[in-house]
């Protein structure tokens, strides 16, 4: 069993992966019937992992998803 002192340390993923997490929880409307938006998301996830995620990085990283994806 790992411990964990902050639950900061339990994403080990990248702020890409947040975004994608969050845009998808958004797209799905699974958070509060899809009422919460984006930018709300954000605030909520970016303060429960202990990180600051800025909107621009927000909107860059979900730029950057969508290209990956259109390569694919």
């Amino acid at each position: 069993i790992k411990l964990i002192d902050t639950v900061s340390d339990m994403l080990e993923g990248s702020i890409s992966d947040l975004v994608e997490l969050l845009y998808g929880l958004d797209t799905l409307k699974c958070i509060n019937g899809g009422e919460t938006g984006i930018q709300e998301l954000m605030v909520h996830f970016s303060r429960f992992f202990g990180m600051e995620l800025k909107p621009s990085q927000c909107y860059n990283a979900y730029v950057d998803i969508r290209r990956r994806k259109n390569r694919e």
